[in-house]
């Protein structure tokens, strides 16, 4: 059997320690290249310690946002949840948070920094926030 890991095929015949990763889900490619999972459409599924959202024809969203109860989250390559790490997308930069959601509205100290994100998500950079100047990689200059 083959299954979907890290952008390659995975042959489970071919495990020896009892510690390598198997994905519990059924998985399966589709001719035209893309992903499902059994039975699964529109709704969040854990497999392993990372998120999918199979779209409402039950195909794996990949590089693309969907929001679910009113949050918006970006599915990478391979259709993994990005969770506490920046999203580039279209010139702009964003961050997702422990739970996946994109940071909005409010200041959020990364790696003991402070970033500024707006109400769509995106960081704030070269301006003025709360009276604190942001430079331009978006940092709150104390």
């Amino acid at each position: 059997m083959f299954i979907p890991y890290k952008y390659k095929y995975l042959d489970t015949s071919k495990l020896k320690k009892s510690t390598d990763k198997v994905f519990s889900k059924n998985w399966k490619k589709l001719p035209n290249g893309k992903w499902t999972i059994a039975g699964e459409k529109s709704s969040w599924v854990k497999d392993g310690n990372k998120w999918f959202y199979p779209d409402s024809n039950g195909l794996l969203v990949e590089n693309d946002w969907i929001t679910t109860s009113g949050k918006w989250h970006y599915l990478k390559a391979g259709g993994y949840m990005a969770e506490n790490e920046w999203v580039s997308y279209k010139n702009k930069w964003y961050y997702a948070g422990s739970d996946g959601a994109i940071v909005t509205n409010k200041w959020e100290s990364i790696n003991g920094k402070d970033y500024y994100f707006n109400s769509s998500g995106d960081l704030l950079v070269n301006t003025v926030v709360d009276g604190y100047n942001v430079d331009t990689n978006g940092v709150k200059i104390k």
